[in-house]
C-alpha cells in the first residue's frame, strides 16, 4: 500500500520536506508509519518518539489499522 505521509514542524524540518510517499505491507499500521519515516529518515530518530500520528484527521493509537485512501500525517 502506497500512502502520503504529511509532516509539520521539526519532523519536517529533518526528514527534508512535509511530505513523503511510503510503501507498507499490508495490512499497516500508525506504528507502522513510524518505523518507515524512522528507517528513510534516520535523522529523525530523536523526535519520532513525542509526535502523534493522525488518521483522516484524527490522532490514532500505533496499533490503529490504515487504509489504501487514508490521509497520514
Amino acid at each position: 500500500m502506497r500512502l502520503t505521509v504529511r509532516m509539520f514542524g521539526a519532523l519536517a524540518e529533518r526528514a527534508g520536506g512535509a511530505q513523503d510517499d511510503i510503501d507498507l505491507s499490508e495490512p499497516a499500521t500508525a506504528g507502522d508509519v513510524i518505523g518507515a519515516v524512522r528507517e528513510r529518515h534516520p535523522s529523525t530518530e530523536g523526535i519520532l518518539g513525542r509526535v502523534s500520528v493522525a488518521v483522516n484527521r484524527e490522532v490514532v493509537p500505533p496499533e490503529h489499522r490504515l487504509g489504501p485512501d487514508d490521509e497520514v500525517a
